[in-house]
């Protein structure tokens, strides 16, 4: 889903946009869950043109970050190589 952060969850099983864009600067509250109920985020991030990057590879990380109310985070991480030829 490009250029946005979508919810998942038994009223939204389809996805529904979020019109946040915190979820990049401090987070966004998806709501209250019953023990063991489900729900999941669905984001993208844009990389920069290869035209602006150095000569050869750069790594960059995604991670995303779920704090429930009174448990532990927890964290999920995808990396993307670039490569830029000289």
């Amino acid at each position: 889903m490009p250029h946005g952060t979508h919810l998942y969850n038994s009223t939204n099983p389809s996805g529904i946009l979020i019109a946040s864009d915190n979820i990049s600067s401090g987070g966004i509250v998806i709501g209250d869950y019953a023990p063991r109920a489900g729900a999941y985020i669905l984001f993208s991030v844009a990389l920069p043109f290869a035209d602006t990057l150095q000569c050869g590879w750069t790594d960059y990380r995604a991670v995303g970050v779920v704090h429930p109310r009174g448990a532990n985070e927890y964290y999920n991480t995808t990396e993307s190589d670039v490569f830029r030829p000289c």
